[in-house]
């Protein structure tokens, strides 16, 4: 794997442990699996994340945390699409974005 791709050194010291409750088996070179994360805890923007929710509860109060559609939110895959149209220069609408 090139290094452009290897993004090891993102993953805690946590992260790399086997976790004996897990019954998944590793995935296959040079698949990032997203099954089990466990983030760098230094990585983790918790100011940040801590303002997001406070303003969504805020302004979506318990509409926030009930499940949306299959592809996601629409407000937040337009605004996804604008941005990959006007960063990559290719025409891109929200039908074409799905949030995982």
């Amino acid at each position: 794997m090139d290094k452009k791709n290897d993004f090891a050194h993102l993953v805690s010291r946590r992260g790399n442990l086997e976790h004996p409750w897990s019954t998944v088996t590793p995935p296959p070179e040079g698949l990032i699996s997203f099954g089990g994360g466990i983030p760098d805890p230094a990585t983790l923007p918790l100011e940040e994340l801590s303002d997001s929710a406070k303003k969504t509860f805020s302004n979506r109060g318990v509409d926030s945390l009930q499940y949306g559609g299959s592809s996601g939110d629409i407000r937040l895959r337009s605004l996804i699409a604008e941005r990959i149209t006007g960063m990559q220069k290719v025409q891109l609408s929200p039908e074409n974005v799905v949030l995982t």
